[in-house]
């Protein structure tokens, strides 16, 4: 039974050991309250704001090793008889962005993916860039989930060998909260 036990543990090191702390991060949006991202420890964050009463938005990147970004953009109504965005609304501004990001990619289609959290619903597509210039990102991550009456745009860049970094982006959005 012991020899069991020792056998687990040593199976479930290696992903009790990649696990990493999570860290519940807000961010102002002047008036419209507040964004809750769970953001990884390791990761940093900032945030551009302009001036007038315009979105901020936060830059999310490796504090260490390789490089990566994401861009998120939350957009409220510009008024509150305004009416939001249908999930059909959503998937063909996500679809006209594919269509342009289309022109300098690799693929010859690109797919609209639905990403689908707890009480979050969006769109995004995946594009590889076909001539990434020298310091430049070859793959492209791209959409908009709305956060109760928030739509967040987003961007996240990365290189060869981070998808787990997509994968974390795409999971922090989906879980993403609006106070």
């Amino acid at each position: 039974m012991r020899y069991m036990f020792v056998c687990l543990v040593l199976i479930l090191a290696p992903f009790m050991a990649s696990a990493e702390d999570i860290v519940a991060r807000s961010y102002s949006l002047q008036k419209h309250g507040t964004l809750e991202l769970k953001v990884p420890e390791s990761w940093s964050d900032s945030i551009t704001q302009p001036t007038s009463e315009l979105p901020p938005t936060i830059k999310l990147s490796p504090k260490n090793g390789a490089q990566f970004t994401i861009l998120a953009t939350p957009i409220w109504l510009a008024q509150a008889d305004i009416k939001s965005p249908t999930p059909d609304e959503l998937r063909a501004t996500v679809r006209q962005a594919a269509d342009i990001a289309l022109l300098q990619s690799m693929e010859d289609s690109i797919e609209i993916k639905e990403l689908k959290g707890p009480t979050n619903t969006g769109y995004y597509f995946t594009a590889t860039d076909q001539a990434p210039q020298p310091g430049e990102f070859k793959h492209l991550n791209q959409g908009i989930i709305a956060v109760k009456d928030l739509l967040v745009s987003f961007t996240i860049l990365t290189n060869d060998g981070q998808e787990a970094i997509v994968k974390e982006a795409l999971s922090l959005l989906s879980s993403a909260e609006r106070h």
